[in-house]
């Protein structure tokens, strides 16, 4: 259980070692390209037949921007986008003479304003939070400096309020190292997706796409796409406004599908088409970690019917009373059971008889608990500290094979139900922290159920063991459908993340040119909108052509002048909403920072 432990706690070691190794890599090539490759010398002509190159043929452009930046583009992606864009299948005019992708980028400014609407509320209420958060933890670091004793119920406190609207993306840190490689993915495809709906709407609106790119910027991936500007600036309002809306339209589609992928039962559907079938007695081992305590006890393929006391499907059609607390669906109980609780009280119904005469073989360091060694001190990582189940403060040392398994068919509420030999007690694992948590893991391996004692964290087992609720054709596949889903997963939480992120109106964001331009379309329609009144004002038949022209000249000007005051009013607008959000979003990020730090 020890070993396990600082294995886990190596894993972001062993992430920086990666990191460091990378981008050491990627510099030394870097260096050795320029160092051994003779510069290339620009003039007149090399120049036109570069912006030639360009313009017929797929260049790929490899730069590093900084030791830590590796930006590539290419122009390869300008003539299938143009092709999209420009399909008789979008360009059909419907009944009023719209061209389909031109309703369907009109949608998606409604749906970019919502969404708009939407994150500054998302804001308001986590820069609140994290106000109150940052509050708690100052407060219980007050109270650890007057009375260190109070470790225990800060640290408790602290878990309570973990839950916020807005976390940092840290791989290793607050995403589990094991996930890289979905990190990795689900990041590059929702930028590629955004800038890519850039790009159509961009084609769509007769506007030249220059090139494309992809970059990594540390640990996180990114898009862009570079457009023309001068043909950009010269386009109309409506459709600078649908090219600068387009990216989070689909980034929002794209959650879509992926919330039909896992929660639509999509997913899950392809697979069973393709041959897989589904488990109907809880969920099916596909993979155990090597670090994990499960591994080499835990067989691939077994099925995990029960943790503790809490059933992951129907025993005799029915679920034990913990049915609500933790789902319907075994897929979501084992998720929950292992995610969502705190104490091994919350997944057990009776404790346990145990015999305790030899309660304290190892003179009680394995109840020598702190949020450092959360399974005590003991050097036996057998021996684990028990508590009374009706609560008293007795602690005792015991063996967890001899109290889970040779008595764990007697099961009990209080003494009086254990034997009347005597030193018979009803006990349940202390567990303070969460990290120290006990669980009796129940698989079913060739028709017979098996337990599996498992001693730690258990958000660490949800990550190690990774389950499916399909059966594999070859026991190879097993793994597809969870990884799948997992993808999937992160794919709809960055879909999300992206689309309300990009839709905020702050510096560098699209939300900001997003406003911009809706306040410059509501500043010509109101133009437009005066020009056509004074157009419609009827004039006296008995005024002089003189009279028409200067009372003309008259509307005119006082039309310049009101422009001019409602131009500089929505700049004010744009100005200060801007600055507010920028603001917001900048509290929100480093105030989350700091509560990880803390």
């Amino acid at each position: 259980m020890h070993g396990a432990q600082q294995q886990q706690q190596q894993l972001p070691v062993i992430a920086v070692m990666y990191f460091t190794a990378i981008w050491t890599a990627i510099n030394l090539a870097f260096w050795a390209h320029r160092r051994f490759t003779k510069p290339a010398i620009t003039t007149e002509r090399t120049r036109s037949i570069t912006e030639n190159q360009e313009e017929d043929e797929p260049v790929v452009e490899a730069e590093l921007v900084s030791p830590l930046h590796l930006r590539i583009t290419t122009s390869a992606l300008k003539r299938p986008v143009a092709w999209v864009a420009q399909s008789s299948w979008f360009s059909q005019s419907t009944v009023r003479g719209m061209r389909l992708i031109d309703i369907f980028y009109a949608i998606g400014i409604y749906c970019t304003v919502i969404l708009m609407l939407l994150c500054l509320a998302v804001l308001c209420t986590a820069g609140m939070q994290i106000a109150q958060q940052l509050n708690g933890k100052i407060g219980n670091m007050k109270a650890w400096a007057v009375n260190p004793a109070s470790d225990l119920q800060a640290t408790q406190h602290s878990k309570r309020q973990e839950e916020q609207l807005l976390r940092p993306v840290i791989p290793g840190i607050t995403l589990p190292s094991a996930h890289l490689a979905h990190y990795v993915l689900s990041l590059a495809m929702c930028a590629l997706v955004h800038e890519l709906g850039h790009a159509v709407a961009a084609s769509a609106s007769a506007i030249r796409i220059r090139k494309f790119g992809v970059f990594v910027m540390g640990v996180y991936p990114g898009a862009f796409v570079d457009l023309q500007r001068d043909q950009l600036d010269r386009s109309s309002v409506g459709d600078r406004l649908r090219v600068a809306c387009a990216g989070v339209w689909h980034n929002a589609l794209t959650a879509l599908v992926a919330w039909l992928l896992v929660y639509g039962g999509l997913l899950r559907s392809v697979f069973l088409l393709v041959g897989w079938s589904p488990v109907t007695d809880g969920v099916a081992v596909v993979d155990v970690a090597k670090g994990s305590p499960l591994f080499g006890t835990l067989p691939l393929g077994s099925h995990v019917c029960q943790i503790d006391d809490v059933f992951l499907a129907p025993l005799d059609g029915e679920l034990n009373q913990t049915a609500d607390v933790f789902g319907s669906l075994p897929l979501q109980r084992w998720t929950n059971v292992l995610t969502a609780t705190k104490s091994n009280r919350e997944t057990v119904t009776k404790g346990y008889c145990a015999l305790v005469e030899d309660e304290n073989v190892d003179d009680g360091l394995c109840c020598e608990m702190s949020a450092s060694f959360p399974l005590g001190l003991s050097p036996d990582s057998q021996i684990f500290c028990f508590e009374r189940y009706d609560g008293e403060s007795d602690s005792m040392c015991l063996l967890l094979s001899d109290v889970l398994q040779r008595t764990g068919s007697m099961r009990c509420t209080r003494n009086a139900d254990c034997p009347p030999t005597k030193g018979f007690r009803c006990v349940l694992p202390r567990s303070p922290y969460a990290e120290g948590r006990v669980a009796r893991v129940y698989y079913r391996d060739a028709e017979h159920v098996q337990m599996a004692i498992y001693a730690g964290s258990l958000e660490s087992l949800w990550l190690d063991v990774q389950v499916s609720t399909l059966r594999a054709p070859r026991l190879f596949l097993s793994c597809l459908p969870a990884w799948c889903e997992t993808l999937a997963q992160y794919t709809l939480s960055f879909s999300v993340a992206f689309a309300l992120l990009n839709a905020i109106p702050a510096w560098y964001l699209d939300g900001d040119h997003v406003l911009r331009f809706i306040l410059l379309a509501f500043q010509a329609s109101m133009g437009w909108q005066r020009k056509q009144n004074n157009e419609q004002e009827p004039s006296d038949s008995s005024d002089s052509e003189d009279d028409v022209v200067r009372s003309s000249s008259s509307r005119a000007l006082v039309a310049s002048e009101t422009d001019l005051e409602l131009a500089g009013t929505l700049r004010w607008i744009h100005t200060v909403t801007t600055a507010l959000a920028t603001a917001l979003l900048a509290w929100c990020v480093v105030g989350s920072v700091v509560l990880l730090v803390l």
